[in-house]
């Protein structure tokens, strides 16, 4: 996919801009427990960044080695941060609800409706932004990432304004390679009152292994020859991932004594160092034979990862990470998460075919160069983006009555959101 996928978190409310009055927040802060929601949105969709400027250098037959081999490799987990994203977005969408009580206030139409004002026109201001694009400036193939992305013919353009791209095999890359994430997150947000329901039915845990399984069985069993099921398409995982989103926003935040007692009783920082790094195994090591651990045990591994990191944030906001996140720089990354994640991708296209190739630069020269210059550039047209296409459809004072809310990336692309935004990836 272009390593993408989508994504998710919210729109700066009162309290996390005067959490983010200091550099620190300290833990006595309120938004302090909130605003580290930002920064790892914000990472996670500079990570997606940084991801495909590394897939846009053309490495030829030798493989990078070295100091740069290593930064690749770190660069290289585009695809990892789309699962962080969907996490993200259950996460915070739950949290008004955990708030009332178990009630989503308003009832499922109002919540559908407040989805598409956050969501749809940003991402059609893209679509339609990566068309322009591709039909002026990166519309031929270049040897690079982009390429995926083209050609924009009838098939992929409709697929994309129905929001259905991820399902096809033809599809999900075209036009803007990090949009199949959207679809996926945007069919998800319509499952998110019955999750809730079945919270208030079945109770919190049992509802997100309910979640959990029938994920994974979709996962085995949900195949056709036409059906996108592959690591960039339908990812039926995801629906699992977003309901432990929303089991990690109970477990830091509910008074419901079960999950009070989850949150006292686990070491969460510990749960998602061991996570994280069973995530990396999974990816790296392969199976006596050679084969590749399943693809999909990464994406679960991953969403407990996420759900422990922002369980331990909200426990303990003091210890380093959380504060680094909640860190106003790295917070301020995360409230345009969304936008970046939707547009870096061209941007990135234009500044290699119109820069870096009529350079003629050797691999590692036009690696530093796109990475150091040519990504800070691409953060600023995307803010850019962001301030014209996505800041005028945030609702108002940041949301629903009584609702925190955060900066929306769903990603993706990001990714997905307010307090929550699509999936990255």
């Amino acid at each position: 996919m272009g390593l993408n996928s989508a994504v998710t978190c919210c729109s700066a409310s009162r309290e996390v801009q005067a959490c983010m009055s200091s550099q620190f927040p300290t833990a006595r802060s309120p938004a302090a427990h909130l605003a580290y929601l930002d920064g790892l949105r914000g990472l996670a969709a500079l990570q997606v960044v940084l991801g495909h400027a590394v897939m846009q250098i053309h490495w030829g037959s030798a493989p990078p080695s070295g100091f740069i081999g290593v930064a690749t490799w770190l660069m290289s987990f585009a695809r990892e941060a789309v699962a962080v994203f969907i996490v993200l977005s259950g996460f915070c969408l739950m949290l008004p609800v955990v708030r009332r009580d178990g009630v989503l206030q308003g009832g499922a139409l109002l919540f559908f409706k407040r989805r598409a004002r956050r969501i749809l026109p940003p991402y059609f201001f893209a679509l339609g932004l990566s068309l322009l694009l591709i039909w002026t400036l990166i519309g031929l193939k270049t040897q690079t990432h982009w390429d995926v992305a083209l050609p924009a013919d009838g098939k992929a353009i409709l697929s994309h304004l129905l929001l259905v791209q991820d399902l096809f095999h033809d599809t999900s890359a075209r036009i803007n390679h990090v949009m199949w994430s959207i679809s996926v997150e945007w069919r998800i947000y319509f499952l998110f009152p019955l999750l809730v329901l079945l919270w208030r039915r079945a109770g919190a845990v049992s509802a997100t292994l309910i979640a959990l399984v029938s994920s994974y069985t979709l996962l085995r069993w949900l195949h056709f020859d036409w059906l996108n099921t592959g690591p960039f398409g339908l990812c039926p995982q995801f629906l699992g991932l977003f309901a432990l989103g929303m089991l990690g926003a109970g477990v830091a935040h509910s008074k419901e004594p079960t999950l009070t007692r989850v949150r006292d009783a686990v070491p969460w920082a510990l749960v998602a160092i061991v996570a994280l790094a069973g995530a990396i195994v999974t990816r790296e090591a392969k199976l006596l034979g050679g084969r590749a651990l399943p693809w999909y045990l990464r994406d679960y591994l991953l969403g407990l990862f996420s759900m422990s990191l922002m369980v331990s944030a909200a426990v303990s906001p003091q210890r380093p990470v959380p504060r680094f996140l909640a860190w106003k720089p790295v917070a301020f990354l995360g409230t345009f998460g969304y936008s970046l994640y939707l547009m870096h991708a061209p941007f990135l296209q234009v500044i290699t075919q119109y820069l870096l190739v009529p350079l003629g630069l050797p691999p590692a020269a036009a690696f530093f160069l796109l990475v150091l210059l040519g990504t800070p550039v691409v953060v600023l047209l995307c803010h850019g983006f962001y301030l014209l296409c996505e800041r005028p459809f945030l609702n108002p004072r940041g949301a629903e009555p009584g609702r925190t809310t955060l900066p929306p990336l769903n990603v993706v692309g990001g990714v997905g959101i307010e307090p929550s935004e699509p999936a990255a990836g």
